[in-house]
């Protein structure tokens, strides 16, 4: 730890333990998450991964980015809450992972859920735990990860996050930095569960890629 962040530390733990989390502040996670962060990631990744990468205080650089995209009143103590971490997967591949403030957890049982999950899921936001960006190789473009909520009590979703579409990979793992890490070396390769298209005009070639890995054949993403 160099010297200004040795000095910083007292004040960002201290920031750290004192933020008021309410259900806008869980909006701005959702909207980082599936929203902002693949965008930026996408649309230059270097820069994004130097400007973050090498920030000393990447949570709060981030927090003021999505603050001035959704006109929203900074807070030293919510930006606080956002923790960065960095370093390399045992294959070589750089990431940067954003850890969000736990959620609140869902309330229905898989049983429950499985009964009838049309009437029975909540209508809440699915919020994410964690992001990951993974750094752009020689043979590989930049991706983006999602860990979050599902609708059943105790589940995860892993999801890739890109702008113009969300894949579902699954069920992920216990939502823990750890847990997170060891899904990360493998998650490029999972077979795809199903997409969520949001602006189809920005599908591209990678996107249609993607939707070959479904198990049960690609789906018609001119379609949806």
């Amino acid at each position: 730890m160099d010297s200004n962040a040795e000095i910083l530390k007292p004040f960002v733990d201290y920031f750290r333990k004192q933020p008021v989390l309410n259900e806008h502040f869980f909006n701005l996670c959702y909207f980082s998450a599936y929203g902002a962060l693949p965008q930026a990631v996408e649309a230059n990744p270097e820069e994004f991964w130097k400007t973050y990468y090498l920030a000393r205080q990447p949570g709060l650089g981030w927090y003021a980015h999505l603050c001035l995209l959704t006109q929203t009143p900074f807070s030293p103590f919510q930006a606080s809450a956002l923790q960065w971490h960095k370093g390399r997967l045992s294959n070589g591949r750089e990431y940067m992972i954003l850890e969000y403030p736990e959620p609140d957890p869902m309330v229905l049982t898989a049983r429950e859920f499985e009964k009838n999950p049309e009437e029975d899921a909540p209508e809440e936001i699915l919020y994410p735990y964690y992001s990951a960006i993974l750094r752009t190789t020689t043979s590989q473009p930049s991706a983006c990860f999602s860990l979050g909520q599902s609708p059943v009590y105790g589940v995860t979703s892993l999801r890739r996050c890109r702008p113009a579409a969300h894949y579902n990979l699954g069920i992920g793992p216990d939502p823990s930095l750890e847990g997170f890490l060891s899904v990360l070396e493998e998650a490029e390769s999972l077979p795809v569960q199903g997409v969520a298209v949001l602006h189809q005009d920005k599908l591209d070639v990678f996107d249609r890629k993607l939707a070959q890995k479904f198990p049960q054949g690609p789906p018609d993403l001119s379609s949806k």
